[in-house]
């Protein structure tokens, strides 16, 4: 039994920047789902440091970069055992053809993608800087009792600017802590 399955190629997530052998490591326990308290304490490491590294626009890049890897790892498995998944539901299905079995199966089978996001960091900063000035607006306006329509243009850029500025140090992960004596 041939199959051919169309293959839709994304290209893989690519690092913003260069991390350490730890912070790789940290990436690699997050993106296995980890909670912070563990990495600290896996990597004999500050909870603090976790919590700023995570933070950090190179972090989540490359964490979302090892969760596409596995994804593809597991795409790829998936793909192995197509064929003889098929001969086995084909043979329960004409054992037994329920509904709800077809159903089931046709549920299973829909499986997405993480949302990989090929913008820069500068690019996603500058985003999120707008999204918190856009906020940081409407509430002001709303506690001074503006209304949500005034909201200015020019305002609203300048203060995004202004976040950005303030948050430009999530554009590189922090440095690995110092071993401990």
């Amino acid at each position: 039994m041939a199959l051919d399955m169309p293959r839709k190629s994304q290209p893989e997530p690519q690092a913003l920047v260069p991390l350490t052998e730890l912070q790789r490591q940290a990436a690699a326990l997050l993106a296995d789902g980890a909670t912070d308290e563990r990495v600290a304490a896996e990597l004999g490491v500050p909870l603090g440091w976790v919590q700023n590294l995570e933070g950090s626009l190179p972090m989540a890049a490359e964490v979302t970069r090892q969760q596409w890897r596995r994804y593809q790892g597991h795409r790829q498995r998936i793909r192995s055992l197509v064929e003889q998944a098929l001969d086995v539901v084909e043979a329960e299905l004409e054992a037994r053809p329920t509904p709800e079995l077809a159903v089931a199966l046709l549920r299973a089978l829909k499986v997405e993608p993480p949302a990989v996001n090929h913008q820069s960091a500068e690019q996603l900063l500058r985003v999120d800087c707008h999204r918190q000035a856009e906020d940081q607006l409407h509430r002001k306006e709303a506690l001074y009792g503006l209304g949500w329509a005034n909201l200015n243009p020019g305002e609203v850029e300048q203060r995004a600017l202004t976040l950005f500025d303030e948050q430009a140090h999530r554009l590189s992960a922090p440095a690995d802590p110092e071993p401990a004596a």
